[in-house]
């Protein structure tokens, strides 16, 4: 293991509780944590229905490795597409149109710029956003199709399919001789094949995004500089999981980043197995590795967390810088991952109006000093809980796990960890996964931590929130860098009740 940019923590005690519980935090202060005692059950959550347009085949196919949608609706980038392209006083114009609530204050101040409104005479009228929006991009993908046939068209209906389709600025201006300046200044084939990419293009002609629109953090190592790698899910045309890349962030040695170490990731067929085999690459691989999603039981749809696992036959052939060669063995290493669809991601924290809760699950790897010859120590709870204060925007992630500690973190609203705290609840921990008070030091602050947390949901109000957290101290001293460092490695995931 690497060393790392020094941190301070204070690690301190406080009372047991429940899996989901706590109470105030001592010098974290007060994070809005529920009263401790408080039993977490998965029954109690309704998982919703898939309903999007992906095929049953492919959904259960996804489910294989993965608990969160194959797709999901948003409605809100295609909107603000349409805005940019007409501007909103038309767009405003263009739906009450559509939806048989004209305004004609509205399409008076419009009139002289883009025509009179058309009366269509009752029918097929639009009822909410989505189905308006949709009208929209159907009429502009009914419209190019028949350009061939532009003198049979109404003129403003050939304007706003090209506005749609994204020629708004090359044909501003031409209002009134739209469809001579088509035939003499336009290429038909490229507007037919422009509109048609619009028209499936997430965020723009389709308000449903599919896996490729995830984004996934992943702990590969010990993390620097507060960085962690990222996992993009490899999806075919068809929206299914194919394979696993990941993205060299500088959260790792250059010589062993994640992009070289595990390479060649590709799933077999419709199972939760991906093949482990690069024999050709820069560090040789072979074996598979396993895919396990830790939210079933949860009903999450925009986000999802678990771990990529070593099966018994993966290994990695690692050459030095000074060429010496030797062969990793990855059975049971675990590669923890989090993340989630970017359109109902909460980017801004800023937003969230009221303090949340989210219950669920915790689960992760104790990695103890490798000088002390033993196992990782599997760890996890089902009682977990991530509370989000509105006031002060401080989050705090609370797991009580049988065979190790109860488990507190606090990170503040300047998104700095201020707290952690272990404690054995009168359980007798074996010497190899003990966190010390104060971690050993040798003129150096032998400690480091990393705690990134994503909300989730519609309209900027969470509903699902999944999380990494990791923390190494030096718990022996050793002659060898690194061979002396504990490691936790956690992942949440939770969803409001």
């Amino acid at each position: 293991m690497k060393k790392f940019l020094p941190i301070i923590l204070v690690l301190t005690l406080a009372a047991c509780g429940g899996g989901s519980g706590g109470g105030n935090v001592g010098n974290g202060g007060n994070a809005g944590v529920p009263g401790g005692g408080e039993i977490f059950n998965p029954d109690d959550f309704v998982k919703p229905e898939y309903n999007g347009n992906v095929s049953h085949d492919v959904v259960d196919s996804n489910a294989a490795v993965l608990t969160m949608h194959s797709s999901v609706f948003d409605e809100t980038a295609r909107t603000q597409y349409l805005i940019d392209a007409f501007g909103e006083e038309y767009y405003n114009a263009l739906i009450a149109e559509l939806s048989g609530k004209v305004n004609d204050a509205v399409v008076d101040a419009v009139e002289n710029r883009v025509g009179s409104a058309r009366d269509n005479g009752g029918k097929n009228f639009c009822k909410s956003e989505r189905d308006c929006n949709q009208m929209i991009f159907d009429q502009m993908r009914e419209v190019l199709d028949n350009l061939d046939n532009l003198d049979d068209m109404n003129n403003k209906d050939i304007r706003n399919a090209l506005i749609a389709a994204g020629f708004g600025k090359e044909i501003s201006g031409h209002w009134d001789d739209i469809k001579d300046y088509v035939k003499n200044h336009m290429n038909i084939d490229d507007i037919k094949n422009q509109g048609e990419e619009i028209y499936n293009t997430p965020g723009k002609g389709s308000g449903e995004f599919n896996l490729k629109n995830t984004d996934f953090k992943a702990m590969l190592t010990t993390i620097q500089n507060n960085v962690a790698d990222i996992m993009t899910l490899q999806i075919d045309n068809d929206g299914r999981v194919i394979g696993v890349v990941f993205k060299d962030v500088g959260s790792g040695s250059s010589r062993e980043s994640p992009a070289i170490l595990y390479s060649g990731l590709k799933r077999n067929d419709d199972t939760n197995r991906f093949d482990f085999s690069d024999p050709d690459g820069e560090m040789p691989t072979s074996g598979e590795m396993e895919m396990i999603s830790y939210a079933q039981d949860l009903g999450l749809r925009y986000s999802d967390f678990g771990v990529l696992v070593g099966a018994e036959n993966a290994k990695i052939t690692v050459t030095d810088e000074d060429g010496n060669v030797s062969e990793r063995d990855l059975s049971g290493y675990k590669l923890p991952f989090a993340g989630g669809y970017d359109v109902k991601r909460i980017d801004d924290k800023k937003q969230i109006a009221s303090n949340v809760t989210f219950y669920g699950f915790a689960n992760g790897t104790v990695e103890p000093a490798n000088a002390s010859g033993a196992k990782a120590l599997p760890i996890e709870s089902k009682n977990a809980t991530l509370t989000f204060n509105a006031t002060n925007r401080e989050e705090h992630l609370t797991a009580n796990f049988d065979n190790w500690y109860k488990l507190d973190v606090i990170k503040n609203g300047m998104g700095q960890v201020i707290w952690v705290n272990t404690d054995d609840c009168g359980r007798r921990i074996p010497t190899e996964y003990v966190v010390k008070d104060t971690p050993l030091t040798d003129g150096v602050q032998n400690e480091s931590v990393y705690f990134n947390t994503e909300f989730y949901g519609d309209d900027n109000i969470p509903a699902e929130a999944v999380a990494l957290f990791q923390y190494q101290q030096k718990v022996m001293d050793t002659p060898k860098e690194g061979g002396g460092n504990l490691n936790i490695f956690l992942g949440f995931g939770g969803r409001t009740k």
